[in-house]
């Protein structure tokens, strides 16, 4: 989820009001949908566009089916691996209720390639 659109290709307008639900508990208008290309190699879809949003936020699965690894959840921290390897990729550590990435050069490199201009956390 985000709450810019400039991101975002093959965007499309939710004529049908759709909704998500915030931390807070309460629903909130979806503006759209559309595609975010991480790499050449990794297309994060769909990618709904909601304005109400202060962060970008992607959801674990999106990582975990994506990039084929495995995420462990702590009390106070997250760490993904990859399943063929066993190696540590990237971690987060729990606040206010979500679970925010570190800025691990390997995750970011994973998800994002050589793009320096993004802010996502993990939920």
């Amino acid at each position: 989820m985000t709450r810019s659109n400039k991101s975002l290709f093959n965007y499309t307008t939710c004529p049908s009001k759709g909704s998500a639900r915030i931390a807070d508990g309460s629903l909130t208008f979806v503006s759209g949908t559309g595609s975010v290309v991480c790499t050449p190699n990794l297309t994060l879809s769909p990618v709904l566009h909601v304005l109400k949003f202060s962060i970008n936020l992607l959801y674990v699965s999106t990582i975990t089916k994506a990039l084929n690894y495995k995420l462990e959840f702590f009390p106070d921290h997250c760490v993904f691996q990859d399943l063929q390897t066993g190696k540590t990729i990237g971690s987060g550590r729990l606040c206010d209720g979500l679970y925010l990435l570190d800025r691990s050069p390997n995750m970011f490199q994973a998800l994002f390639g050589d793009n320096k201009d993004v802010n996502w956390e993990i939920i």
